[in-house]
């Protein structure tokens, strides 16, 4: 193999490398910017996310206090009715007199 043939190989084999560095170069800057826009993105879903999770819940919230003082209401009512029911049996038994 002469010199000519061997830098022509030589020139060859470095416009291979420099092209693989080139697309490498090129696919590490997409990835960079994939990644930072994927963050963006992120970000921007967590800030309206997170003002529905707090409506979410301020409403969850809400509906265990309902949910507790209709309990609350229930057992009082039940009391008073038990209440009245002892009242008017003692009375038609005779034991109390109104």
């Amino acid at each position: 193999m002469d010199l000519q043939e061997q830098v022509t190989r030589h020139a060859s084999e470095i416009g291979e490398l420099r092209g693989k560095l080139d697309a490498l170069a090129t696919k590490d800057f997409v990835r960079e910017q994939n990644a930072q826009l994927l963050k963006d993105i992120t970000a921007i879903i967590e800030k309206e996310t997170g003002d529905i999770r707090q409506e979410i819940n301020k409403n969850r919230e809400f509906r265990t206090r309902v949910t507790a003082f209709g309990a609350v209401i229930a057992v009082t009512l039940s009391i008073i009715v038990a209440a009245l029911n002892a009242l008017v049996g003692l009375v038609g038994i005779g034991l109390l007199q109104l």
